[in-house]
């Protein structure tokens, strides 16, 4: 899309039918001519794009940009992401290459891990590539995760109702504490 001019190019169209079916977008402004006055920017979809895709994408776009004004076009911002793009992968010169590797664990291994699971994770300090092999679960409560941890390794059944239901596993989740971190239901072993 370009504002603030009449030239007709396909340089300009802004693919916003690309994002419509899209949860993934960026749109980006070309800053040579945004800066003289002329808006021009376009959506890219992000939805199972790599990295490398997409910075060819906006290279054959700035590309096109520079063949069609007769201006070196090389640089943009970012003026507006999908909702489900979280903001901290988003700058004012781009999204982050934690984005990427974000979204490639999330493809490879969706529905175990999920982006509000890594989300989860980076809150608890994990970085991208730990959280899958230290997440656990999502659980509603410190005890509810105790009780299944503690089942998982074979230290409580629970199908059997005495002596288990007698364990304080509010007490028991509290001894995990140094051991797991949690965020929003989501836990994960602490490295």
């Amino acid at each position: 899309m370009i504002i603030g001019t009449s030239i007709e190019h396909e340089a300009f169209s802004d693919h916003e039918e690309d994002i419509e079916h899209s949860d993934y977008w960026v749109h980006y402004w070309e800053k040579q001519n945004h800066a003289e006055d002329q808006f021009i920017g376009r959506y890219f979809n992000l939805d199972s794009m790599s990295e490398s895709d997409h910075e060819e994408q906006v290279e054959e776009w700035l590309e096109s940009l520079t063949e069609a004004t007769g201006r070196e076009c090389t640089e943009y911002i970012v003026s507006e992401v999908s909702d489900e793009v979280p903001r901290q992968f988003v700058t004012k010169s781009g999204l982050s290459s934690d984005f990427f590797e974000m979204m490639e664990i999330v493809e490879k291994r969706y529905p175990q891990i999920t982006v509000e699971i890594c989300l989860a994770g980076l809150e608890c300090g994990l970085q991208l590539h730990q959280i899958e092999e230290e997440y656990k679960g999502e659980f509603d409560s410190d005890s509810e995760f105790a009780q299944d941890y503690a089942e998982g390794l074979g230290l409580a059944r629970g199908d059997v109702q005495w002596p288990y239901q007698h364990i304080d596993w509010v007490a028991a989740a509290e001894e995990l504490t140094d051991e797991f971190v949690s965020h929003e239901g989501h836990y994960f072993r602490n490295v």
